[in-house]
């Protein structure tokens, strides 16, 4: 990237940052690239793909950005009831790397209904506001098993696909926080700032 690229794209990226912050009181959380193995372990997902040479634990690098801050949300469990978190950050995608922008809402299961619908009006909202672009969701049938098939939308922008809209299953979530919701926006970061 060139000086000036650089600048805009952090440009972009910290306006999305400072609308999900401030207009929707979400806070930014800070992964790491790989997942979390106990994590995976605990949540019963058998992850596979790019591994770390000389690691035994957290060695596979992520492909979903959103599974690897479940342990974030289960850390934040423990001191709150409902709360949003977002994270730009790097995934490994058939080896090669993708910025991602991951936003989770995370509420009681009986408000799911709520949040999921939230979670399409941000997405609407931080396209519009900051592009000018007016956002489609489309069903998708996610073959991820961790989320719910039924419910998982594309994201589109000018008929092209630039995310999905997922809720994790009830079978993972509950083995994060009882009777939990959670709500998964991942975004191509790449393919917003051009």
């Amino acid at each position: 990237l060139t000086v000036v690229e650089h600048e805009n794209v952090y440009n972009q990226e910290y306006e999305v940052k400072e609308l999900l912050a401030t207009k929707f009181d979400m806070n930014e959380v800070n992964s790491y690239i790989w997942y979390d193995s106990e994590m995976l372990k605990k949540i019963g997902i058998d992850k596979s793909g790019i591994k770390l040479l000389g690691k035994s634990e957290n060695n596979i690098l992520r492909d979903d950005l959103s599974l690897s801050l479940m342990n974030i949300i289960e850390n934040n469990l423990k001191n709150y009831k409902r709360f949003g978190i977002f994270e730009i950050g790097t995934t490994i995608e058939n080896n090669s790397n993708r910025r991602k922008l991951s936003i989770i809402l995370v509420d009681d299961e009986k408000n799911i209904e709520n949040i999921y619908m939230n979670m399409k009006a941000i997405v609407k909202y931080l396209f519009k506001n900051l592009k000018n672009k007016n956002v489609t969701f489309v069903d998708n049938i996610n073959e991820r098993n961790y989320y719910e098939d039924t419910l998982g939308k594309k994201v589109i922008i000018d008929d092209d696909v630039i995310g999905e809209l997922n809720v994790l299953s009830k079978r993972v979530a509950n083995k994060i926080g009882k009777k939990k919701a959670i709500v998964c926006t991942e975004l191509d970061f790449d393919k917003y700032v051009d």
